[in-house]
């Protein structure tokens, strides 16, 4: 794996706490705003963390970069903390994702296990600057909790659509 840049590690290294989802919010809103500046990556980010709030992994959109549709904030941290967990299953992890989660995304929390989810803006926040997040009318919370996958949204929300509206780049 691709060691991560310096202005990522500056702001968040694996093992790092948190009091509470909002201040791992705020740190993963930091990560994407950060991302803006450093990248061309799009305006989302995500961490996975362990049920006592330590960061096992984070990740930033990487879609334009890395021409690959794949490379999403949430899909990559998921990727990360696999691997660095050394399992495909993340029973008893959250994560914490600046938007909520597309249909692809709400899929791999689905297949990873992940026990909760934890989002800043909404599906519709995204949407409504461009980007496509699955079929009209998919309802992400409803999937992940038939699922047993506790959700919260709205986590920091202002932030993460500050976030959203700060991106400047190709809509994909």
């Amino acid at each position: 794996m691709v060691e991560d840049p310096a202005w990522l590690r500056a702001i968040v290294v694996p093992g790092q706490t948190a009091a509470d989802d909002a201040a791992l919010m705020r740190l993963a809103i930091a990560v994407g705003l950060a991302s803006i500046a450093h990248t061309t990556g799009g305006p989302f980010a995500a961490l996975v963390t362990t049920a006592s709030r330590a960061v096992v992994a984070v990740a930033v959109n990487a879609v334009v970069p890395s021409h690959d549709p794949t490379a999403h904030a949430e899909v990559t941290a998921i990727r990360r903390a696999a691997a660095a967990l050394q399992r495909p299953r993340l029973a008893a992890h959250t994560l914490i994702t600046t938007c909520a989660p597309c249909v692809m995304c709400a899929g791999a929390v689905h297949w990873a296990g992940l026990s909760a989810v934890v989002a800043g803006a909404r599906t519709g926040d995204a949407e409504a600057r461009g980007f496509v997040e699955g079929p009209v009318g998919f309802d992400v919370a409803a999937f992940l909790c038939a699922r047993g996958v506790a959700y919260r949204e709205d986590v920091e929300r202002e932030g993460a659509v500050e976030l959203l509206r700060r991106y400047d780049g190709p809509i994909y």
